[in-house]
């Protein structure tokens, strides 16, 4: 016997305005956390030495900020690594973008 969903709610619009409110939320949050990258505007120092680690190990370089003298010091080893692999699979994607 299936179970029918009993909702804490009495009226079926309060559903409906919750459910459009959650999203519209939900929405305004991803765009606020994004429009900052698409724009690269927001990004302070150690994102860019992120990115350029990223560049460098995507670029088969290895895990490197300088190459030669190879030197380690990134915070974010998880998201340098993810954003490598982006950049290589992904030939549109770009790391670091010179403004030249």
């Amino acid at each position: 016997m299936k179970e029918k969903f009993v909702s804490t709610f009495s009226d079926p619009r309060t559903e409906k305005y919750l459910a459009i409110a959650i999203f519209v939320l939900s929405s305004c949050a991803v765009i606020w956390c994004t429009i900052p990258i698409w724009r690269h505007q927001h990004l302070n120092d150690d994102s860019f030495i992120t990115l350029t680690y990223a560049k460098n190990l995507a670029q088969g370089n290895g895990f490197v900020y300088n190459q030669p003298p190879a030197t380690l010091g990134t915070t974010t080893p998880l998201f340098t690594i993810t954003t490598a692999l982006l950049a290589t699979i992904l030939p549109f994607f770009s790391v670091i973008q010179s403004n030249h």
